[in-house]
């Protein structure tokens, strides 16, 4: 009984063989998720060493790295090693490492995170301090608002008041961002402020001081101009031709003046007048708007006394920027003989796709698809150029028409590999017919289709009773030259009518291939 057990097992494994069938994936489960992944701390001056503990049936290792843990991580390296030295660091700045473990069935889930850095981390310093300090100056009957630029490294603010600018400061509050309302004055009382921008290293200097007060109405006094506007939004690549500006509306204003810059403390420019609360910076050649460019917005509210300060600025870009890789890679592994299907999830607002490949998950991937020059506008690709039986491995890149709006000439990273193979079977026969005369049936079709290295050498033809089948066998041409065959079906009983269902498969050295669209005949009795 055993040795039929173990006959029937190797007759099934030879079958799957011949027939171009890959059981590779059948018998292969995605990796585990990788543990105990450590980052050097400084062991080494140029590099970050990554370590790992193996993960059961991982063929190779990928390394993703971010500026915080929680940041965004980008692919690295790829080893089929439990280590990876990442080189391309800067010696005294901290990443985060996630690693994940993949094989032929797939990659498993990121590791947990790990900081490591080359060298020594470079000592924090506590901030400089704040610049564009203002109080506001009988804006609000309620209170005094006092705003200041963001300082970079600072993780919140320390607001200081007085009665007297060159007497005694107090400390009255603290802020992680700008602004800072006041509500502890008295209307019309002159209040001086100043701020400083701190972090864990402690707190840097004071900013340059600055008045406001309080007062009823909208103003202090007369010739008061307009407070500042506030919910200051800049699309972020909703549009393609343009970025839109809103904000919320400053009583007493009878326009707004609109301010850019390419740099959020940079030059600002008025670009505009309007007396809405929303702009459109469209791009045109009096005002140039660079695709996926960051530019920062900056909005203040006018009256015939003049304009108030200048709102928070808000950071804007119009198109779409490329900074995922496409999600969910398939390839087609040995399913089709015409070639290896990629399909991956599309990504909104990508124009268009690279396709990749290589005969190893770890190679260069240099190997672009028709050069790169086929442009993909749809989320498949069929590499008609693959041969039968070899491994390939395809990654695939998201782009923009606009070479500013991905880190690759437009195109987002790489996505994750993923591995597909050719089958070397011939293709199914197309039009495929069947006619009767003297209760013969004549069943003839087109020549079909196989791969390159592997010719039609026969073809066999399958009768039913039902277009679903079940089919049986009933012959099969002596060559690839005959593409019909001459069946004598069961003659009907007198009075009776019987349907009969013809398919065709082409076969080679490599076996069978699928069964063609069924044709019918119907005899009459």
């Amino acid at each position: 009984m055993k040795g039929r057990w173990v006959f029937a097992t190797m007759l099934f494994l030879a079958i799957v063989a011949i027939n171009g069938c890959d059981i590779r994936s059948f018998l292969t489960s995605i990796p585990d998720t990788p543990q105990d992944v450590e980052a050097s701390d400084g062991a080494f001056a140029d590099k970050v060493r990554i370590t790992w503990s193996a993960s059961t049936s991982a063929s190779f290792y990928i390394v993703h790295r971010a500026d915080s843990e929680n940041g965004h991580y980008q692919e690295v390296g790829t080893t089929s090693e439990t280590m990876f030295d990442d080189t391309s660091v800067v010696p005294g700045t901290v990443y985060w490492y996630k690693v994940q473990a993949c094989n032929s069935a797939g990659c498993s889930a990121m590791s947990a995170a790990d900081l490591g850095y080359a060298g020594e981390p470079e000592e924090q310093l506590p901030p400089p301090a704040p610049t564009g300090l203002s109080a506001s100056d009988g804006t609000y009957n309620d209170r005094i608002r006092v705003t200041w630029d963001e300082v970079a490294g600072a993780t919140f603010y320390e607001i200081y008041r007085t009665l007297n600018p060159t007497g005694t400061f107090s400390r009255i509050g603290q802020a992680s961002s700008p602004p800072y309302d006041d509500f502890g004055v008295a209307q019309g009382t002159t209040y001086w402020y100043r701020v400083k921008a701190c972090n864990q290293a402690g707190c840097g200097p004071f900013s340059a001081v600055d008045g406001g007060h309080a007062s009823s109405g909208r103003g202090g006094g007369e010739e008061q101009v307009p407070g500042i506007p506030g919910s200051m939004i800049a699309t972020k690549g909703e549009y393609v031709d343009k970025v839109r500006i809103t904000w919320e509306s400053v009583s007493g204003a009878s326009y707004y003046e609109v301010f850019r810059a390419t740099a959020e403390g940079g030059n600002y420019a008025q670009i505009a007048e309007t007396g809405d609360t929303s702009y459109d910076d469209v791009d045109d050649a009096a005002s140039p708007v660079e695709p996926c460019q960051s530019y920062w917005y900056k909005v203040r509210a006018c009256d015939d006394d003049g304009c108030g300060d200048f709102s928070a600025p808000a950071e804007g870009w119009r198109e779409h920027r490329m900074t995922q890789p496409p999600d969910n890679i398939t390839a087609t592994d040995g399913t089709r003989s015409d070639g290896v299907l990629v399909s991956w999830d599309p990504v909104p607002y990508a124009d268009s796709y690279k396709v990749y490949r290589d005969t190893s998950p770890t190679g260069t991937f240099t190997d672009c698809i028709a050069g790169c020059t086929a442009v993909q506008t749809q989320s498949s690709y069929l590499d008609t150029s693959a041969a039968p039986g070899v491994d390939y491995w395809y990654r695939v890149a998201a782009c923009s028409e606009y070479t500013s709006c991905g880190p690759y000439s437009g195109c987002s990273g790489l996505s994750t590999p993923v591995r597909g193979s050719r089958s070397c079977l011939p293709q199914a026969p197309e039009n495929v017919s069947a006619t009767e005369s003297g209760g013969q049936v004549t069943i003839s079709w087109d020549p079909a289709a196989s791969p390159a290295g592997y010719p039609v050498q026969r073809y066999e033809v399958y009768r039913a009773t039902a277009e679903g089948g079940p089919y049986t066998k009933i012959g099969e041409t002596a060559d690839a030259s005959t593409t019909s065959f001459v069946d004598t079906p069961p003659a009907p009983g007198s009075g009776e009518q019987v349907t009969y269902y013809y398919r065709v498969k082409a076969c080679n050295d490599c076996g069978c291939g699928p069964l063609s669209q069924a044709a019918s005949v119907t005899l009459s009795g």
